[in-house]
C-alpha cells in the first residue's frame, strides 16, 4: 500500500477517535474554550500520530512470555508475487479519489470565501472594536466568521438581536 494511503488511513482513524470522544463526553459541556482547544489540539496531533513508531513496544519479547498473549491466535500474512503490476491498482485509484476530493473541497472553500467577501463588501459596519458587527440588507441567517458578526437587524426584534449577538460573540 502506498505511504500516502497508509498515512491517510491512520489519520482518519485517529480523527474518528478524537471526534467520537468529543461527541460522547465533551459535547454537552459548556466549557466552550476548553472544548475548542481540545478539538483543535488533538485534531492537529492526529496528523503526527501516523509518524510514531510503536512496533518496538508491540513486539517486545516480554509479551511472548505472557500467558494471555499465548492464547490469542496469530495469522501470518501470505504475499503473492505478481509478475507485472498495472498502473491502475487499488492504491493509485484511492490516491486519485483522494486528490479529486481535496480539489473539490478546496474549490468549495474558495467559493465560500469569495461569497463571504461579497457579503462583507455589501455590509454596513455598525461596530468596529475587537469584534466587528455588520448589518446586511439581505435576508440571511445571522452568522459569525473570524472576528465579525453578520446580522440583518430588520429581521429581528431588539431582544432577539441582543440574544443573537451574545450567542455569536461566544463563537467569535
Amino acid at each position: 500500500m502506498p505511504f500516502i494511503i497508509d498515512y491517510l488511513l491512520k489519520v482518519s482513524i485517529a480523527l474518528a477517535v478524537v471526534y467520537l470522544f468529543y461527541q460522547l463526553v465533551l459535547r454537552r459541556l459548556t466549557f466552550y474554550n476548553w472544548n475548542r482547544l481540545y478539538l483543535v489540539g488533538y485534531s492537529l496531533l492526529c496528523f503526527f500520530i501516523p509518524f510514531m513508531n510503536i512496533t518496538d513496544f508491540l513486539f517486545r519479547h516480554e509479551l511472548q512470555q505472557n500467558n494471555l498473549i499465548q492464547i490469542i491466535p496469530s495469522f501470518q500474512q501470505i504475499r503473492f508475487v505478481k509478475q507485472e503490476e498495472a498502473f491502475w491498482n487499488a492504491g493509485t485509484i484511492m490516491l486519485a479519489v483522494f486528490t479529486a476530493g481535496v480539489l473539490m473541497m478546496g474549490i468549495r472553500v474558495l467559493l465560500q470565501l469569495i461569497s463571504l467577501r461579497k457579503i462583507k463588501n455589501k455590509a454596513t459596519l455598525l461596530n468596529s472594536g475587537d469584534v466587528k458587527l455588520y448589518h446586511i440588507n439581505e435576508s440571511i441567517v445571522p452568522f459569525s466568521f473570524h472576528d465579525s458578526i453578520y446580522v440583518n437587524k430588520e429581521q429581528h426584534t431588539e431582544a432577539e438581536l441582543r440574544e443573537i449577538i451574545r450567542h455569536e460573540f461566544v463563537h467569535v
